[in-house]
């Protein structure tokens, strides 16, 4: 958001437990600032947000665009299928754990970082601003 010149107030994050009733506890907080889209830390918290903005009489994404991240399976099987950003959970524990085996191995060497893609998942939670 800051490089599209649009940095988000710290007044815009919401902080919850990352589960579905963590998203559902916050949804009617998260409504009283009119958002015209969320992004969830993670499709959990988009799952909870769901139920809260169904309950409150409003639709993703007619009235708000959710967008989650983890690309869980559950997230093709609730209705709308949930935008999100899928990152690979499977190379980051065997990166993971390819680096601890390593690291006791060879206890001089340094810190290593592993940067994984991520990717954009783009289902029917997201509605395009005209």
């Amino acid at each position: 958001m800051q490089k599209a010149g649009q940095p988000i107030s710290n007044d815009h994050i919401v902080k919850t437990d990352l589960t579905k009733m963590g998203g559902y506890q916050v949804t009617q907080q998260v409504i009283e600032m009119k958002p015209t889209a969320i992004f969830a830390i993670n499709d959990e918290i988009a799952i909870g947000l769901y139920r809260g903005i169904h309950e409150a009489g409003l639709n993703v994404p007619a009235d708000i665009s959710v967008v989650g991240y983890d690309d869980i399976d559950l997230t093709e099987y609730i209705s709308p299928k949930l935008t999100t950003v899928h990152q690979a959970a499977f190379e980051m524990g065997q990166h993971s754990a390819e680096m601890i085996i390593e690291r006791i191995e060879n206890r001089d060497e340094p810190i290593q970082s592993v940067t994984l893609p991520v990717k954009l998942v783009e289902r029917e939670s997201v509605k395009k601003i005209n």
